[in-house]
């Protein structure tokens, strides 16, 4: 039998606000995503010793540059457009058919990738209507492996705040528009993110057009956007906690 009694054990917060329910003596050392989620453990009476600030673990493939051009031809996107990416999680969840009508009634130029995931009854909702209703150029993927590239060639994503999520699209310099966010976790890390720059809030669907309207015409904001994500954004951050918990700390 292997005698676990001298194990390290890491705890890693995997939102940018740690909730009180992950303090436990046992744990040996914290892995947070933010300077401001340390500040609020030391507050809740950790020491700051136990406490690495290295960030939400993500796949290091987020780290690539891939080649832009090659993605968009590959997708059947156009070169020339801004891009929108709408992601409800893996599930495919939330109104993404209410965003993509949204945005496709939008007196601007772009084109959409939604992501459906395992939702099937939204897949073919959305190819039936790519075909022979949308305004706009709408490309429905399901569930991919491949959101590293899908982020790489895109403009803005539009998405709940999941930790995960977020965290891939900061790593990718990738404005965050995020929609009607729930009271709890969601809220707070929808405060992290439109406190750093990284992102703006629509409280519902009906108010994404004019936000992204506004954002498609000042180039310089989203470069701003684009700089805020990037200067928070921990690509490294899977690697970085692999080396720590193989030190043992």
């Amino acid at each position: 039998k292997r005698d676990f009694t001298c194990a390290t054990l890491f705890g890693i917060l995997t939102d940018y606000n740690p909730h009180s329910y992950w303090i436990y003596d046992s744990v040996d050392y914290y892995i947070t995503s933010t300077e401001q989620a340390r500040q609020k453990l030391i507050e809740s009476g950790i020491i700051q010793e136990k406490i690495k600030t290295l960030g939400i673990p993500i796949d290091p493939k987020f780290k690539n540059k891939p080649n832009i051009s090659d993605i968009k031809k590959k997708l059947n996107l156009k070169l020339d457009l801004p891009t929108i990416l709408i992601m409800g999680g893996g599930q495919g969840l939330g109104p993404i058919k209410q965003i993509v009508c949204a945005l496709d009634r939008m007196d601007a130029d772009l084109q959409i990738i939604a992501l459906t995931g395992t939702n099937k009854k939204l897949y073919k909702w959305l190819l039936k209507k790519s075909k022979k209703t949308f305004k706009k150029h709408v490309i429905a993927l399901e569930y991919t492996e491949k959101i590293d590239e899908l982020m790489s060639v895109s403009t803005l994503i539009v998405t709940k705040p999941g930790g995960l999520t977020t965290a891939e699209a900061l790593s990718k310099g990738l404005p965050i528009i995020i929609v009607n966010p729930i009271p709890g976790q969601e809220a707070k890390n929808t405060q992290f993110l439109a406190a750093s720059g990284a992102s703006k809030i629509a409280e519902s669907y009906s108010e994404l057009p004019s936000i992204i309207k506004q954002l498609l015409s000042d180039p310089q904001q989203i470069e701003g956007m684009h700089q805020a994500a990037s200067n928070i954004g921990k690509p490294d951050s899977a690697l970085d906690i692999a080396r720590l918990m193989i030190r043992g700390g």
